[in-house]
């Protein structure tokens, strides 16, 4: 919460921005932190499930990025994980 993501993973990739990002948080800010913090061609999996609407800027998307959603474990999972 207290981390600037976009920042961390320009620094970590030279400023290019990241291959992948991940977002299993659920929370509309971390899904948009993850399609920022991409590359150009970049790749963002969102395998959580979101209790708002995300809004997002079109012109994120310019650079060509990738945004799939992943929902792949069953009750006995999830209530083993929590």
């Amino acid at each position: 919460t207290t981390a600037d993501v976009i920042a961390e993973c320009a620094a970590i990739s030279s400023g290019e921005g990241v291959a992948v990002a991940i977002d299993a948080a659920g929370v509309p800010a971390t899904a948009v932190g993850a399609l920022r913090a991409l590359r150009p061609g970049g790749h963002a999996v969102s395998v959580a499930i979101y209790g708002a609407p995300v809004e997002l800027d079109a012109n994120m998307l310019m650079g060509e990025i990738t945004w799939t959603g992943s929902l792949a474990y069953t009750a006995a999972d999830f209530a083993e994980v929590i």
